[in-house]
């Protein structure tokens, strides 16, 4: 379900998908195929047994792939916004870049600029389950930034984030 694609400058294709196992688990799975050639296996990105939904795919600096989605964490089960990245062959362990546990977190969307800078933009309750508002983050190629708000009205919800040839970058939502 909700697939993203992304094309590497090679022209290697790489898709993501959330696929559910059961009624109480979905996960993130990613497949590529180089130009010209076969499909590779099949690779399961998120590791925990609860909801990980909404992947977003984005192809970094040096043809890097790179996943964000939402997953059911922790014990109270609020979602977060977990990251991935491959790299020597593997994805990287998920890494929580949202970092509001005591609120819920939705639908990401990233972004790579032609600088190998990821943004990454969610909904999130921070204003309440019913005013939730749009966060974003920024990896610097070292670390991701703090996380900002960049929403401030009633209800802003499945934001969307785009960035030019010069870098600047387009959310909306």
């Amino acid at each position: 379900f909700y697939p993203d694609i992304g094309v590497d400058s090679l022209g290697q294709l790489w898709v993501a998908w959330q696929m559910a196992l059961t009624s109480e688990n979905s996960e993130v799975y990613v497949r590529s195929r180089p130009a010209g050639g076969a499909w590779g296996t099949i690779a399961r990105v998120s590791t925990s047994s609860r909801q990980d939904l909404n992947v977003s795919l984005a192809i970094g600096a040096g043809n890097v792939p790179h996943l964000v989605w939402r997953s059911a964490t922790g014990s109270s089960a609020k979602y977060e916004i977990l990251y991935s990245k491959y790299s020597g062959g593997a994805w990287s362990a998920p890494l929580n870049v949202s970092g509001t546990a005591t609120t819920n977190s939705y639908y990401p969307d990233l972004v790579a600029d032609s600088s190998g800078n990821l943004f990454v933009t969610w909904d999130d309750e921070i204003g309440g389950s019913e005013h939730p508002q749009i966060l974003f983050r920024r990896w610097d190629g070292t670390t991701w930034l703090p996380y900002r708000q960049i929403s401030n009205s009633d209800k802003a919800i499945r934001s969307a984030v785009a960035a030019d040839n010069s870098c600047t970058l387009y959310a909306v939502w």
